[in-house]
């Protein structure tokens, strides 16, 4: 999973940047292939969605930095039911502060 404007809000520019992180790891993956399985190139689903979140460390013995809410929720299902390679994106709101 990846986030822009976390911890501070980059409202000009989240949707922007993380179109194109998403188009340049889909280019990079696909020409990457899997060593142990002749002819065959890593495959990935890639699901945006926009939307405020909640953040923070969970846990006490291994700290792990958590997003939570329904945007999250609609960007894991987004990409779940994507096709290998594609990018589903819903529409994307620009959001003052």
């Amino acid at each position: 999973m990846v986030a822009s404007g976390l911890p501070r809000q980059n409202v000009d520019g989240h949707a922007s940047e993380m179109a194109a992180m998403a188009l340049e790891v889909r280019t990079k993956l696909s020409v990457m292939t899997v060593q142990h399985l002749a002819g065959e190139s890593l495959r990935m689903r890639i699901g945006m969605n926009s939307g405020p979140v909640v953040a923070g460390v969970v846990g006490h013995k291994m700290p792990r930095y958590c997003l939570f809410g329904d945007t999250v929720n609609v960007a894991s299902r987004m990409e779940s039911t994507s096709l290998p390679l594609k990018i589903q994106s819903s529409r994307i709101y620009k959001t003052r502060a």
